[in-house]
C-alpha cells in the first residue's frame, strides 16, 4: 500500500485545490495542524469515527452521532467529503450532547488517511452506503478497528476497494454492513462472505418521526389561515420548476381541492419561476408569507416561499407529491410516508433511497414509469394516480394501514446503536 499512498499524496499535493476545490483544499490542509495538536487518548476513553461522504449520508449517520454523544466516556470524529455536507456537520455538532468531539470537519484525502488515525485513534469507524477507500480501509484493517456499514449496498466502489487492496497488498478490516433492503443482502455476503450483515431500517425515519412529534406553530397557523380553502389538500414538496411542468396544462380544473406547492428554494428567481408555470396551469399563486388577506379570483394554488416546516406541514395534507424526481433526483419520500400519505414522483434518482423500493412495494409510493403508462405522459400518468388515490372505496383505511406499517421502522437507530455496542463497545 506504500506505493499507493504516496502516488495519491503526490496527486493532491500536485492537483488538489482544483479537484476539490480551493476552499476544500484549504480546509484539508488545516487539519495537519489539529492532528498535531490532538493530545494523547487517555485511558478508557472510546471513540468513534463517523464518516459521511455527503449530506444524504450525514442524514442516515445523525442518529446514531447523536445517540453515541449520549455514551458516557465516549468521544467522536465526524468528518464529511463533500463541501455541501461541510456546514450541515458543523451546525449540527454544536447541539450534541456529551463530550466535545475529538474533531469536526473534512475527512483527510485519499493516501493522507494514516496520521489522522494515528492522531484520533478510533475504536470504531462507521461510514454509509457504498464509501469505500482502500487507504480507509488498510488502516482499519492495520489497527485492528471494525468497519460498519449502514445502509451498505453492493455497489462497484466496494468491490473495488477490495481489488485494489488484494493488488496492493492492503488488507480487508472486520465489516459489519446494515441493510435496509434485503435485495441487497445477498451481493454483499457474495463480495464479502466474512462479513457480518444485519437487516433495519434507516435511521433517517428516526429523525422524522421526532420532527411529527411535536407541532410546529407555522403549519398550526397556515392551517387556520386556510382551513376554509376546499378539500382534499395536497402538497408538492420539495419542488423544482421541471415538477410543476410535469403537472397537466389545465391542472387547476383537474386536480380538485386545494394544491400547496413547497419550493426547494425561496430565492426570487426561483419562487417567481414557480409562479409563472403555476398561472400556465391555471392557478393563482399566494405566498403563504404575504400579508396580503384578501383572497384572489381564480383557483389559488398556495406557494409556501417559507423555509424549515415541510416536514410537519404533510400532516395537513391528503396527498403528496415529491419533488426532484423530474429533475435530477427525487427528494426524501419519509416525511410524508410516516403520516399515511399516498406519494407521487418522477423517477431520477430513485436508486439512492432504500425507502422507496419498500413503500413502492407497499403500494404507498408510485413513480413515473412505474405503471404500464401505453405511452401517457407525465401530466397523465399523475392525474390517473391522483384519481385512483382519491377516489379509492376506502382511503382513510389505506392510509391509516400504511400509518401503521411504517411504525415498524421507530427505534430503528437504537436498534443498531445495540448492535453496534454488544459486538464493539460492551454493555
Amino acid at each position: 500500500m506504500r506505493i499507493y499512498r504516496v502516488f495519491f499524496r503526490a496527486f493532491f499535493a500536485l492537483l488538489g485545490k482544483w479537484v476539490v476545490g480551493r476552499d476544500r483544499w484549504t480546509e484539508t490542509l488545516k487539519l495537519d495542524g489539529v492532528i498535531a495538536r490532538t493530545p494523547e487518548k487517555p485511558d478508557g476513553e472510546w471513540r468513534v469515527w463517523f464518516h459521511a461522504a455527503s449530506v444524504g449520508e450525514l442524514e442516515s449517520l445523525w442518529p446514531l452521532v447523536e445517540r453515541a454523544s449520549r455514551r458516557p466516556r465516549t468521544r467522536l470524529i465526524l468528518t464529511v467529503f463533500s463541501t455541501s455536507a461541510w456546514s450541515h456537520i458543523h451546525r449540527m455538532s454544536r447541539k450534541l450532547e456529551g463530550a466535545q468531539p475529538v474533531y469536526v470537519g473534512y475527512s483527510p484525502l485519499e493516501g493522507g488517511w494514516d496520521p489522522a488515525f494515528e492522531a484520533f485513534r478510533p475504536d470504531l469507524f462507521v461510514t454509509a452506503k457504498y464509501e469505500a477507500w482502500p487507504d480507509i480501509w488498510d488502516n482499519l484493517a492495520r489497527r485492528k478497528i471494525p468497519l460498519a456499514m449502514i445502509g451498505a449496498k453492493p455497489r462497484s466502489s466496494i468491490l473495488w476497494a477490495k481489488r485494489i487492496l488484494r493488488a496492493f497488498g492492503g488488507a480487508i478490516p472486520r465489516i459489519v454492513f446494515f441493510s435496509f433492503d434485503p435485495e441487497n443482502e445477498p451481493g454483499l455476503l457474495a463480495r464479502f462472505p466474512q462479513a457480518e450483515v444485519f437487516h433495519g431500517s434507516d435511521p433517517r425515519w428516526d429523525r422524522v418521526f421526532q420532527r411529527s412529534e411535536h407541532a410546529h406553530p407555522r403549519v398550526q397557523e397556515l392551517a387556520r389561515e386556510f382551513g376554509d380553502l376546499p378539500r382534499p389538500w395536497g402538497a408538492i414538496g420539495s419542488a423544482w420548476a421541471p415538477d410543476i411542468g410535469a403537472l397537466p396544462g389545465n391542472a387547476a380544473n383537474s386536480i380538485v381541492g386545494t394544491l400547496w406547492v413547497v419550493p426547494h428554494r425561496i430565492d426570487p428567481r426561483s419562487i417567481s419561476e414557480l409562479e409563472i408555470l403555476l398561472r400556465d396551469r391555471g392557478f393563482t399563486p399566494v405566498r403563504t408569507s404575504s400579508p396580503e388577506k384578501i383572497r384572489p379570483a381564480g383557483r389559488i394554488a398556495l406557494l409556501v416561499d417559507e423555509m424549515g416546516f415541510l416536514a410537519e406541514l404533510y400532516s395537513e395534507m391528503d396527498w403528496a407529491f415529491i419533488g426532484g424526481g423530474f429533475g435530477s433526483s427525487i427528494h426524501s419520500t419519509i416525511e410524508p410516508a410516516i403520516y399515511g400519505l399516498p406519494i407521487y414522483g418522477g423517477p431520477k434518482g430513485q436508486q439512492k433511497f432504500d425507502e422507496i423500493s419498500l413503500l413502492k412495494k407497499q403500494s404507498q409510493l408510485r413513480l413515473y414509469g412505474d405503471q404500464d403508462a401505453r405511452g401517457a405522459d407525465a401530466a397523465s400518468d399523475f392525474l390517473e394516480w391522483l384519481r385512483i388515490e382519491l377516489s379509492g372505496s376506502a382511503p382513510v383505511d389505506r392510509r391509516t394501514e400504511w400509518k401503521n406499517a411504517n411504525q415498524r421502522h421507530r427505534g430503528a437507530s437504537e436498534r443498531i446503536w445495540e448492535r453496534l455496542m454488544n459486538a464493539f463497545g460492551g454493555a
